[in-house]
């Protein structure tokens, strides 16, 4: 009789582990292909690992994993033991190409189900000596680990282990968590150890027990519907409360914020969460590519002692010992002006900060010589005085805007243009009229009043704006015209 209730006991408990083992592996899979820190960090440090060489043989990845470090992999792929089972397990994956993302993600779900496997058999054995309690505390629960065994990284951050302090200070203000699952994910906790095989496995136990977890959220006081009130005047409905209990859950076990949304919004309607995440994972799993490698950046090169300082000192024309005397007696040689005064203000600031980039240069040109584009290309390059030894003086005004000096000419203009090209309705034959009044009329853009008012202003008579008082022939005429238009228009 006692050898029939042990074998049935025994029975009992292994078809509850496969039946846990079941629905933990189908938990497992969605959130390896929804979990950012899975399937997107394993494709891409595959990709950065290969160096954008794919595809490539399986073999090939498998030296590299090997080869790597924490540094070089992301998300669960920083853990070693991890790296290195994946290592060995790539020869079902054959070449690795696009084709066989879903193939290299699964490959990793079948390492990262043995790791979980192992943790979840070991805890096993320690929650038999847990303490029977509501919620135990963080000693209590160290207590029972092996002998000269310290508690791991995710047992001292746990945070559903930190419970216990505001439960044990006011249990309705903060309830506890159904003792199976508490006592479940106290083990895990204390047998998972550090890393990301233990994040992994701590989310797991959250999804393998998604429902009970939400319902503990909202047997949480401030989770409850409020009563209308002066104090809250539209209270959330029941279903409101269920959606962000939901969605709070599923991203305490490491899935994004948009899939948490997701599954939340479908579970109010009465949809299994479960399923919904099933159903995620398989469109995850068909979009699943290798991304692009991108090369690292160079890192700058670091600086020689005393470098800096010397360039700095050059900078300075010289440095505070510049212009001194030396030991000898002897002056040193004069150091040359500076690109940019010291008093220069906000210009040097900027010829500072532009000292890798070709702005500088523009800023160093208008130091010297102010002046836009504009007014360069109106001074002209080609001589620059008049002829006879006579520098000809640039015409005030709107009129010396287009008024070329000496030899030059307007920009835009050739010498073939500014000498040749007609003007249409104008006498002459060179752009210099194009301001200058045709007969009785006006200049572009006047009007007989405002033309009147630039006679007057200059001591001319109506009579005088005809064609001779503004001959093209004289240079001053077409001037003088440019002047009076560009002080009417002011």
């Amino acid at each position: 009789s006692s050898w029939l209730r042990l074998a049935v006991h025994r029975g009992c408990a292994s078809a509850l582990f496969h039946s846990w083992f079941h629905c933990s592996r189908e938990m497992l899979s969605s959130f390896v292909w929804l979990s950012p820190s899975v399937a997107p960090a394993v494709l891409k440090s595959c990709s950065n690992l290969l160096k954008g060489e794919v595809p490539s043989p399986s073999d090939r990845l498998a030296s590299c994993l090997k080869a790597s470090d924490s540094v070089s992999c992301e998300g669960a792929l920083k853990d070693a033991a991890l790296r290195n089972a994946l290592a060995g397990g790539l020869k079902a994956v054959g070449e690795v190409s696009d084709g066989a993302a879903g193939a290299l993600v699964e490959a990793f779900g079948g390492v990262l189900e043995a790791q979980v496997k192992e943790i979840r058999a070991k805890a096993a054995k320690l929650e038999k000596s847990l303490p029977k309690k509501a919620m135990p505390s963080f000693s209590e629960v160290a207590a029972t680990l092996l002998k000269g065994e310290q508690p791991g990284q995710a047992l001292r951050t746990d945070w559903i282990l930190w419970q216990a302090m505001g439960h044990g200070y006011d249990a309705k203000a903060l309830p506890a968590l159904t003792e199976k699952v508490l006592r479940d994910r106290i083990a895990v906790a204390a047998c998972a150890g550090e890393g990301p095989a233990a994040d992994c496995a701590l989310a797991l136990q959250i999804l393998d027990n998604v429902d009970a977890y939400i319902a503990w959220e909202l047997s949480i006081p401030g989770s409850h519907v409020p009563k209308k009130s002066n104090e809250v005047v539209q209270p959330f409905a029941e279903r409101q409360s269920k959606e962000a209990a939901t969605r709070r859950v599923l991203m305490h076990a490491g899935l994004p914020a948009e899939v948490a949304s997701q599954v939340a919004t479908k579970a109010v309607l009465g949809m299994d969460v479960a399923q919904t995440l099933k159903e995620l994972a398989a469109e995850a799993k068909k979009s699943a590519v290798l991304p692009m490698y991108v090369a690292p950046v160079a890192a700058k090169e670091p600086m020689k002692k005393g470098e800096g300082k010397a360039d700095k000192a050059d900078a300075d024309g010289g440095g505070k010992e510049g212009g001194k005397k030396d030991k000898g007696g002897a002056a040193p040689a004069k150091a040359g002006p500076a690109l940019v005064p010291a008093g220069a203000g906000a210009l040097g600031s900027f010829y500072a900060a532009t000292a890798t980039q070709e702005l500088q240069w523009a800023l160093l040109a208008y130091q010297i010589r102010p002046r836009t584009s504009l007014s360069a290309a109106a001074g002209g390059s080609s001589g620059g005085g008049a002829s006879n030894g006579v520098v000809a003086e640039r015409p005030q005004g709107f009129a010396g805007t287009w008024a070329p000096m000496g030899d030059g000419m307007p920009p835009g203009h050739t010498q073939y243009s500014w000498n040749h090209a007609k003007v249409a309705g104008m006498s002459e034959a060179v752009f210099a009229t194009t301001w200058t009044p045709e007969g009785a009329g006006m200049p572009p853009g006047h009007t007989p009043y405002s033309w009147e008012k630039v006679l007057g202003a200059t001591g001319a008579s109506a009579a005088a704006s005809s064609s001779k008082a503004f001959s093209a022939s004289s240079a001053g005429g077409a001037a003088a015209a440019g002047e009076a238009a560009g002080a009417a228009a002011a």
